[in-house]
């Protein structure tokens, strides 16, 4: 290994050591290049790492490395397979500020994004691109409970969740939807071929993903993020148990009108419920804490607890019937290419047990959210 070092001096008073690692990885036969470039801040802003890593990445293809150089080394004596990380909780304090707050938050979906990239990039679990989805709708609402987003930094959101969401539709219908159905249903000459070509579109929506995670679109995004996390800035006086009881109400308020209209069993109202069931959630999630520490813990968790598997219980239900929904036009998607009587009339026949399987969570929504609506809210 050659390391090459400078010392970067900022106006603000900033120190920042950037080394270049240039050298070759050997075990037995194998062999592997190196080239690492490290930011270290000394002291002062840490603001000025993403900055100087965006600036460097306009001219240079980089790519955000997960693991040092001795874990690499390691994996080869003690190969692990890729894992899956789930979400975990965030602890905040009532006292805390709001800016504190945000970077706890968002630090910990990053973390869950990162973590579940190796999964997706090299393993074959599908739970891999589900909580990367997780993680990054987590990352969205926390970004919107603080008002810190901008429209260029929502648009390489949506393009990230359009990747991973195909990926995921293609692995419920695949894994999911589709042995569900063929199971049900009887035989019928078509349902190789349908799988068939649901097994191809499966695979040409893992390779884009893929494609995209490799891309320097998604490393820039990842800087940008981290540049966010460092910079972003509330009023320096809100503290996070003012500012959650305003978030929380707001969208508990939002989520009570859509549901005005739920008897209509409209799926566009369907679809705006579960999106603020799922905002209201996760909210309720990252600021969980904060009302435990600031009642009796015992009692305040309990409330928590309970509000949320309700709209845990909510948001499961309207996701199934987004799942039918979903299943409808993709399945229209397979037997549109180049037509195929036996791939049509098995689509037919999958889509009239599609269709039927709706009328149980229909009902069930109504149930659900009786239930969510009586439940004691938490906060203020």
């Amino acid at each position: 290994m050659q390391r090459t070092e400078w010392q970067l001096e900022y106006a603000d008073g900033s120190a920042v050591e950037v080394a270049l690692d240039l050298g070759e990885l050997r075990v037995g036969k194998k062999a592997e290049p190196i080239q690492e470039v490290e930011f270290e801040l000394k002291h002062g802003k840490t603001a000025h790492l993403f900055k100087l890593a965006l600036a460097l990445q306009a001219d240079i293809s980089l790519h955000i490395e997960n693991i040092s150089k001795a874990q690499r080394g390691y994996a080869y004596y003690r190969p692990q397979a890729p894992a899956i990380f789930k979400a975990r909780a965030v602890e905040l304090s009532p006292k805390m500020s709001a800016d504190q707050a945000f970077q706890q938050i968002a630090s910990e979906c990053l973390r869950q994004l990162q973590d579940n990239q190796d999964m997706v990039l090299h393993g074959d679990d599908p739970e891999g691109v589900h909580q990367m989805r997780i993680a990054l709708r987590r990352l969205y609402v926390a970004i919107k409970l603080f008002k810190c987003e901008t429209k260029d930094m929502q648009n390489e959101l949506d393009w990230l969740s359009a990747q991973l969401g195909n990926a995921r539709d293609w692995d419920v219908l695949l894994h999911t939807t589709l042995p569900a159905a063929l199971n049900q249903l009887e035989p019928h000459a078509g349902y190789d071929l349908l799988q068939q070509r649901a097994t191809a579109a499966h695979k040409r929506a893992y390779a884009r993903l893929r494609q995209a995670l490799n891309s320097q679109r998604y490393q820039r995004l990842l800087l940008s993020l981290g540049a966010l996390l460092t910079s972003f800035s509330h009023s320096p006086d809100t503290k996070v148990l003012k500012l959650a009881n305003r978030r929380l109400q707001q969208s508990h308020r939002k989520l009570q009108q859509f549901a005005e209209k739920l008897g209509e069993s409209n799926p566009k109202q369907l679809h705006k419920l579960r999106i603020e069931a799922k905002y209201l959630r996760y909210a309720a999630e990252f600021f969980a804490h904060v009302y435990h520490a600031k009642n009796r813990p015992d009692k305040g968790e309990n409330k928590t607890r309970r509000f949320v598997d309700r709209l845990a219980r909510l948001q499961a239900v309207l996701g199934l019937l987004n799942d039918i929904n979903v299943t409808e036009t993709m399945i229209h998607q397979l037997a549109s290419r180049q037509a195929n009587p036996k791939i049509s009339e098995a689509a037919s026949l999958v889509l009239e047990w599609n269709a039927m399987r709706s009328a149980q969570p229909l009902k069930q929504t109504h149930k659900t959210w009786q239930d969510f609506i009586e439940t004691q809210i938490f906060w203020d």
